[in-house]
């Protein structure tokens, strides 16, 4: 019997880390015969995959499929459209309002009256017609060719396929799975003329918001966790004393990690605050590590962070070629090693954090977690960010510490240390992640595999 055709589609740099992962792709290929499609290297001069996927050994076909502008425009303006929908729900009306701030002086008189209740449906629908008569031909003879019996598409829900896809497998009655890769994907990018057939969430809280705001059927959304956290379900692969010693700390301190974003804040001014507090208060027993996120650029004018010396703060080992591209003016982007990160939550007690999935992460170590928002600061990303539907329960939950100023930090940071060291904090914390990460005793492969399979056997036709 030969194995059921699944085409997998990725269209980002992102989730070409977070799922072509070994495992991942060995437990599929063991059970499916693959494609793999993607975009070809020189769209967009690489700004959707930069990597050389011929260099991976995928256990599949890989085929370059170039995306089609001209739907890809109509669909992001139908989404633009979506987001100005009035609403009296908090959340949503900040959407609105960051959107509408984007758009030309026409487009903010021009554009909320698509969106008026009854008129944007009448529009939407105009629009796909529009779309329709253009069918995307060669997407389609691809599925066809490869026999699809299912498609599988990881993604942020707005990309260069996705929008396609919903329409293409249902047109040819071919189950379509998508699983979301960021935490805000749900709540923040969901736009999609018709649902996909089954979405895998994070958690709960990714659930209800599946389900409330996508209206999708409670049995067709999965809780899987995401495969790039499964990595804290693995033991860290150096100790606590070898990670002291190649920074150059006592394995006695309590050693903070100051965690960068990517909200463009400035963690420069952040981490002098830091050592100044230490050698205020903390001298003898507090050193702080410094990790920026890969896709932040070490914050404002983060080329500064390399060249000064610090003397309370340690700049985490791995990250050292980035930050030394950052300085250089290079990239601002970097896909680190998951272990890394592992590595380095394991051996720190405590993390600092200005609005980053670090946050959860640090949590699933079983560390206390303070989510620093200085409110003070000129950021826009940050203005945008802050108030977003998936961080307003980190704000609400008493096992996450919020910071607002750095008075707020300090005032904050004898908690933080107290929690440290208090044995009571570990189980607490993970215990806190199983609203938002679904505490599964098997890995994101094994449950894929098998719900592919479900799907394929007991599903002849999802719709």
């Amino acid at each position: 019997m030969t194995n059921p055709s699944v085409m997998v589609f990725v269209d980002h740099d992102i989730i070409v880390r977070n799922f072509l992962q070994k495992d991942l792709l060995d437990s599929m290929a063991a059970s499916f015969s693959l494609t793999f499609v993607v975009p070809p290297k020189s769209y967009k001069d690489g700004a959707r995959i930069s990597q050389d996927l011929d260099l991976i050994d995928l256990p599949g076909k890989l085929v370059y499929l170039e995306p089609v502008q001209k739907r890809l425009n109509l669909w992001s303006h139908l989404r633009t459209v979506s987001r100005l929908k009035p609403s009296l729900d908090k959340f949503s009306t900040h959407i609105r309002q960051i959107t509408l701030a984007r758009l030309s002086r026409i487009g903010r008189i021009i554009y909320p009256i698509l969106a008026l209740p009854g008129l944007f449906r009448v529009y939407e629908n105009l629009i796909v017609r529009i779309i329709e008569r253009h069918p995307h031909l060669t997407l389609e003879q691809l599925i066809l060719d490869c026999r699809a019996q299912l498609i599988f598409h990881p993604t942020v829900m707005n990309g260069v396929y996705v929008h396609d896809l919903v329409g293409i497998s249902k047109k040819l009655s071919i189950p379509l799975l998508l699983a979301m890769n960021s935490w805000d994907n749900v709540a923040g990018r969901r736009y999609l003329a018709t649902n996909p057939d089954w979405l895998i969430v994070w958690g709960k809280q990714t659930f209800n918001h599946a389900k409330t705001l996508m209206s999708m059927p409670e049995d067709k959304i999965k809780r899987f966790g995401a495969p790039q956290l499964d990595i804290y379900k693995t033991q860290p692969g150096i100790t606590r004393e070898t990670f002291c010693s190649r920074h150059s700390l006592s394995s006695d301190n309590l050693i903070v990690l100051y965690a960068g974003s990517s909200k463009g804040v400035d963690e420069y001014s952040h981490l002098e605050f830091l050592e100044q507090l230490i050698q205020k208060k903390y001298s003898d027993c507090v050193r702080v590590i410094y990790r920026p996120h890969p896709w932040g650029g070490a914050g404002k004018n983060g080329h500064r962070i390399l060249n000064n010396q610090w003397d309370f703060v340690e700049l985490e080992r791995s990250s050292l070629g980035y930050l030394e591209n950052i300085q250089m003016g290079l990239s601002h982007r970097s896909y680190p090693k998951l272990e890394d990160a592992r590595d380095t939550l394991y051996s720190v007690d405590a993390v600092i954090s200005p609005l980053s999935t670090i946050l959860i992460e640090a949590a699933l170590c079983g560390k206390p977690s303070m989510c620093f928002v200085p409110s003070d600061e000129d950021s826009k990303h940050l203005a945008i960010a802050a108030p977003l539907r998936h961080f307003q329960e980190i704000y609400d939950s008493p096992d996450f510490l919020v910071a607002h100023t750095t008075r707020e930090l300090e005032e904050l940071f004898d908690e933080l240390l107290k929690r440290a060291k208090d044995p009571t904090t570990r189980p607490r914390m993970i215990k806190a992640t199983e609203y938002f990460i679904e505490s599964t005793p098997q890995p994101y492969s094994k449950s894929l595999i098998n719900l592919i399979n479900e799907i394929h056997n007991t599903n002849d036709d999802p719709r």
